[in-house]
């Protein structure tokens, strides 16, 4: 399911923050050539500063059900492309396409 980011709950900041740290602990898998990645993880407060600027067109949490932490995130860029990171521990399992599926069905 997915949940609509909003930027003054802090438990979803932190759990973005999370998401970000393993994106880029694993900077050499999603990073490409020509990508606007920073090349520092942010701070936290840096992060959410970033979130509270309203980067994206769109930006979302994604829950397996109602009883599981948060799985990954999914956003369009207002430039139109579309970001979707599933959590280590999660992938393999087909979240990414239901999370797009989902998302295409939400905007």
């Amino acid at each position: 399911m997915l949940v609509k980011v909003d930027p003054d709950n802090q438990f979803q900041m932190q759990v973005l923050y999370w998401i970000l740290q393993e994106r880029y602990s694993n900077a050499d898998v999603i990073n490409i050539d020509g990508s606007d990645a920073l090349s520092e993880l942010p701070t936290f407060d840096e992060h959410c500063e970033f979130i509270r600027q309203d980067p994206y067109k769109y930006f979302y949490l994604y829950k397996v059900d109602s009883d599981t932490i948060f799985a990954g995130a999914i956003y369009l860029k207002k430039n139109l492309d579309i970001g979707i990171f599933v959590r280590q521990h999660m992938q393999r399992q087909g979240l990414a396409t239901t999370m797009l599926q989902e998302f295409l069905e939400t905007i």
